[in-house]
């Protein structure tokens, strides 16, 4: 599943058809579970590494004017009336990061049309025609230099705009320079230099919520019970049983493992665990019910408490 995930995402990412709707709806037909939050982490920075590597010329060239400009006004003699290309898409480039800050109060429901696949489609189709009408009647020579504060914070919109899911962002904010009047070329580049710090951002608040909910590491304890109780249910497994699995710990540290040698030798494994049994009793009876099941995208099972995890006896 993740290599096909990651190659739809690097095939749709630089093409503007939108690869957080395609993948939404490539999960949806084919019944694939949605990617844990560091799978999502790797395909943000992989993305970023993968516009540095184009881009290596002009994101240098961002960079040293950043430090220059601010030289420059640290010793009052910043050339205000014409900087230099590179300082002024720095600036070009901060103006139309500012609208996104708009979608933060809205990050959550934005993220849940994901989940809807008709809307997605929808959204499909919105980008197949903004990229038709921006072609058509898009386009002129506004460069780095004069492109305007109110072209930029438009192509900003569209940007934030386009965390719809369905809307491609490269899309969005290419079509949109084109009809403010950029040249092609511009607003290509600008386009994808522009979803940098959008796609650094998403990954740094994924990677926030991953470390504090701790999903990075496994915890020691429930490792070793687990690596303890690996053997005998491999074996059992290895010999085509049922096995009624009551040490959920065996699958903390080695479930992908589990699960394929389960597959391999024709093995049932039966949650005992109340609370997996129940929850596993549940989507079993939604077997002969396809639709609901599809509307299940992820199960999470806590331990140590759960909500109740930090709370005193009294509380």
């Amino acid at each position: 599943m993740a290599i096909v995930l990651g190659v739809v995402q690097g095939v749709a990412e630089f093409l503007p058809i939108s690869s957080s709707g395609h993948l939404s709806l490539l999960q949806y037909f084919f019944g694939m579970t949605e990617p844990d939050a560091l799978y999502n982490i790797l395909l943000h920075f992989a993305t970023l590494i993968a516009v540095c590597v184009v881009y290596w010329r002009d994101i240098l060239d961002m960079i040293m004017e950043f430090f220059r400009g601010i030289a420059a006004l640290i010793s009052h003699d910043a050339p205000w009336g014409n900087p230099p290309e590179g300082r002024r898409l720095v600036l070009l480039i901060i103006l139309a990061t500012l609208p996104l800050f708009l979608i933060l109060p809205i990050e959550g429901l934005v993220e849940d049309l994901g989940a809807n696949p008709v809307f997605v489609s929808v959204m499909l189709l919105v980008t197949g025609c903004v990229l038709f009408l921006s072609d058509k009647y898009g386009g002129g020579r506004k460069n780095v230099r004069t492109a305007t504060v109110k072209d930029v914070l438009l192509v900003g919109v569209a940007q934030g705009m386009a965390t719809i899911p369905g809307l491609s962002r490269s899309g969005s904010t290419i079509s949109t320079g084109l009809l403010m009047g950029l040249d092609r070329s511009f607003a290509v580049s600008y386009s994808f230099i522009l979803g940098l710090p959008a796609i650094l951002a998403a990954g740094l608040l994924d990677l926030k919520d991953v470390l504090e909910a701790g999903e990075l590491g496994i915890p020691i304890g429930p490792a070793l019970v687990g690596m303890a109780g690996l053997r005998p249910t491999l074996a059992s497994i290895r010999e085509g049983k049922r096995v009624c699995l009551a040490n959920k710990e065996t699958l903390v540290c080695a479930g992908p493992l589990v699960l394929e040698e389960a597959k391999d030798y024709g093995a049932k494994l039966y949650p005992v665990d109340s609370e997996h049994s129940a929850i596993f009793q549940c989507v079993q009876g939604c077997a002969g019910r396809r639709e609901i099941r599809r509307e299940i995208r992820r199960l999470i099972l806590t331990c140590s408490g759960g909500p109740f995890y930090g709370r005193t006896a009294e509380e």
